[in-house]
């Protein structure tokens, strides 16, 4: 998701899905969260 938000705590719940629509395979996947300067890359693990 790439939008400007407001101040404020979000949330955003990910759906195990591809930009296809796809299920995803179980593993670990990489996300970036950035809000001005500030840049951020975590890991998540997904198990099916």
């Amino acid at each position: 998701m790439d939008k400007r938000l407001e101040p404020g705590y979000h949330e955003i719940v990910w759906n195990s899905k591809d930009n296809l629509g796809n299920n995803v395979s179980s593993g670990m996947y990489l996300y970036a969260i950035q809000a001005g300067d500030f840049v951020a890359v975590k890991k998540m693990v997904l198990l099916r």
